[in-house]
């Protein structure tokens, strides 16, 4: 019936042919591939199907004709590539066929997916004998294959009717690694349940299932098998993490996931990429970053592995007030870029950078506050990024301008509050991590403050709170094409409470510019109930005592026209 519509011949033919072909209708079959190549001349699979009814039906005159032209559109078609190789193998020319069968193991690289794609090309055609020969020189190549394939060659053995074999490959495919196994493709569903069905002790056929059911996001269908794998094998590590991220960020169900989660480390304690994820799991969880610290610690050597992890210890050092340990620790690392790490490695460069400088400052270590800030304004090579043009730095500024009027350099000091009254001064959810940040806004309204105009300080700080209160009930969502967010997205977040703390710590911000000191740090601090490794919290909330040292200096504020 779909070959009544125009915009479906091609495939509908194209389908026909292959059941004609399983049917062994070889000459009804030439016949329905010719109507599929009228409505795409170019087809490879209409292309392969036709070499093979050729070979079948022993026109192989025709057949070498159909790989040539094939060829000729594209010398990438490894199917008509590999029916040369067999018309060849058919007539006796075994020198020919053994040159054409490296020139094919070339071309294919030996990738796993090109084997099985054109592998299943042939099992949907009920060409399973030829489907298993393509299989096997993809096994013959490899020391450490892939286990999909001898499932694989299992599923079409067993079609063959050949039990003895099915069993053979099945058995194989167990013992093979389940490292970077991530079948896909929807011919992988019939052939992993079957697996199973043939042998129902097969853990790893069940969490390979798990796997491919995951990435089609089919949770429910991914949580009962990986549920399956592991009751049969109760040591297996990944099983329990993917079922950890399963039941955190599709059930909702924390405790089972930090279970699942800390079961999978202790089964394996070499896996960076687990104690990075636990970690923030502790992080979602909240715990406190004295443990989180401790817990780090005592696995060295895997957060040494991993910039994001080692970063993340980083971050926890300067939460802590450990900002020497902080600055020793990444000027010690080469870091790499990474997609969803954009401007981290820098925040955590400047977090320590600039509160050594206020201690400086609070100590009268002015030449020290002085090195730091201009430190602060040029990123090291090793940080892995440059600064993003129209950087707004109203706080290195503003530290800065405290640092001359200390001094008594009077006009350093006016230059250097009036850069920092600079940029945007608007408030946003700050969402994506070149979006303005409100800790660089308060900067402005202090500058204002020491220039001598209260009234544009204090718009700026009650715009912070009138912000916070307008928007503390959004309802947030991240767009489709969203990149560069400041946060792992390894466990879900709940936006909109993550958006009302935000608005929290805005209204800490807007109260410590008027000075309400009280206010401010109860804002902070209901801040890091919600969010204990909330760093802009921590700071400004050290910074109230900043604030009020700097009280002598401002009874002698700058005055400007």
């Amino acid at each position: 019936k779909a070959t009544w519509n125009d915009s479906w011949q091609h495939n509908g033919f194209l389908q026909l042919a292959k059941i004609d072909i399983s049917n062994n209708n070889f000459s009804e079959a030439f016949v329905l591939i010719e109507k599929s190549l009228i409505r795409n001349y170019h087809s490879h699979s209409a292309r392969h199907l036709k070499t093979i009814t050729l070979r079948k039906l022993k026109n192989y005159t025709a057949a070498f004709d159909c790989i040539k032209d094939s060829l000729e559109i594209d010398p990438f078609n490894f199917t008509c590539i590999f029916e040369m190789y067999l018309l060849l193998k058919q007539t006796g020319e075994n020198s020919k066929s053994d040159e054409t069968l490296k020139n094919l193991q070339s071309l294919m690289r030996n990738a796993p997916n090109n084997y099985l794609e054109y592998a299943f090309d042939y099992g949907n055609a009920g060409c399973f004998t030829e489907a298993i020969e393509l299989l096997q020189l993809y096994i013959n190549g490899n020391d450490d294959p892939y286990p999909i394939a001898f499932y694989a060659m299992s599923y079409f053995a067993a079609k063959n009717g050949d039990e003895q074999a099915a069993k053979t490959f099945a058995q194989k495919a167990y013992n093979c690694k389940s490292d970077y196994c991530f079948p896909n493709k929807l011919e992988e569903i019939k052939v992993l349940q079957y697996a199973i069905a043939a042998n129902p002790a097969d853990d790893k056929a069940f969490y390979y299932l798990g796997n491919l059911w995951f990435g089609l996001r089919q949770y429910a269908e991914a949580i009962n098998v990986f549920e399956k794998s592991i009751a049969i094998n109760p040591s297996f590590a990944t099983a329990h993490r993917n079922l950890s991220l399963l039941y955190f960020n599709k059930e909702q169900q924390p405790g089972k996931a930090l279970k699942a989660l800390d079961l999978a480390f202790s089964l394996d304690k070499n896996d960076a990429r687990v104690l990075m994820e636990l970690d923030q799991l502790y992080k979602r969880l909240n715990y406190p970053i004295k443990k989180r610290v401790e817990i780090l610690n005592e696995h060295h050597t895997l957060v040494v592995q991993r910039d994001d992890l080692y970063l993340e210890k980083i971050s926890l050092e300067n939460s802590l007030g450990n900002y020497k340990t902080a600055m020793i620790m990444l000027e010690k690392r080469i870091f790499h870029p990474w997609e969803g790490g954009e401007g981290k490695v820098v925040r955590q460069y400047l977090v320590c950078h600039l509160e050594l400088a206020k201690k400086a400052i609070q100590e009268n270590q002015f030449d020290t506050a002085v090195r730091l800030l201009e430190a602060a304004e040029e990123y090291p090579e090793n940080l892995g990024e440059g600064k993003l043009l129209g950087t707004q730095e109203n706080d290195i500024h503003y530290l800065q301008g405290c640092v001359y009027e200390a001094m008594g350099m009077n006009e350093q000091a006016i230059e250097k509050f009036k850069q920092a009254t600079e940029g945007i001064s608007e408030p946003v959810q700050a969402i994506f991590y070149n979006d303005p940040q409100p800790d660089k806004i308060i900067y402005q309204g202090l500058a204002w403050l020491k220039l001598g105009h209260p009234k544009k300080a204090e718009k700026i700080f009650h715009r912070l709170v009138e912000f916070a209160d307008q928007h503390f009930n959004d309802q947030i969502r991240i767009d489709y094409f969203a990149v560069s967010l400041p946060d792992l997205l390894v466990f879900d977040t709940d936006l909109n409470e993550k958006n009302k703390n935000h608005c929290r710590y805005l209204k800490g911000l807007g109260e410590l510019g008027l000075k309400n000191y009280t206010a401010s740090a109860n804002y902070f601090k209901e801040t890091l109930k919600h969010d204990a490794s909330h760093a802009g919290a921590i700071i400004h909330l050290d910074m109230i005592d900043f604030l009020l040292k700097q009280k002598e200096t401002d009874l002698n504020k700058i005055k400007i026209n």
